[in-house]
């Protein structure tokens, strides 16, 4: 936050007053929706890393003789968490021991 604040000539401190300000709605109402569009291309990231992983050079005598491809089990569990429909109860319980929010 500190450094969006700045980005636009106000401190955090200045910027948390103004959302808090009578009349500042529509302030508000665009903070709110750059968070949700910063929470989506972070889930857009990793679903798309979960999907084709992550390429890790390998090298041998010191020059690159290919690539492997890693995937990440922790983050699959972090984008099916945050993925899960609050209507599908059986998914809910399901990823209730690795979701961190609860």
């Amino acid at each position: 936050m500190s450094t969006a604040a700045k980005s636009i000539g106000m401190s955090r401190k200045s910027a948390y007053s103004l959302r808090k300000r009578p009349g500042a709605e529509s302030f508000a109402a665009a903070w709110d929706a750059a968070l949700e569009q910063g929470r989506a291309n972070a889930l857009s990231t990793a679903i798309a890393r979960v999907m084709t992983g992550v390429a890790k050079p390998v090298f041998y005598r010191g020059r690159q003789i290919g690539e492997r491809r890693t995937f990440n089990d922790g983050l699959l569990i972090a984008a099916l968490v945050a993925t899960a429909k609050d209507n599908d109860p059986a998914l809910r319980e399901a990823m209730k021991p690795f979701d961190w929010r609860e």
